[in-house]
């Protein structure tokens, strides 16, 4: 039963990570274009 939850994590955790690189790498254009939003909004207050 072990071997069997030892292999799924040894599956799933590089799956995690490349899910997480290409998050990561997407996520800067959007928390940008957020924050450029956010910044406009206070300027024209």
């Amino acid at each position: 039963m072990y071997w069997l939850i030892w292999i799924v994590l040894m599956l799933a955790i590089p799956l995690a990570a490349g899910i997480w690189t290409l998050a990561s790498l997407r996520a800067p254009q959007v928390l940008a274009a957020e924050d450029r939003d956010s910044t406009l909004v206070a300027d024209e207050a």
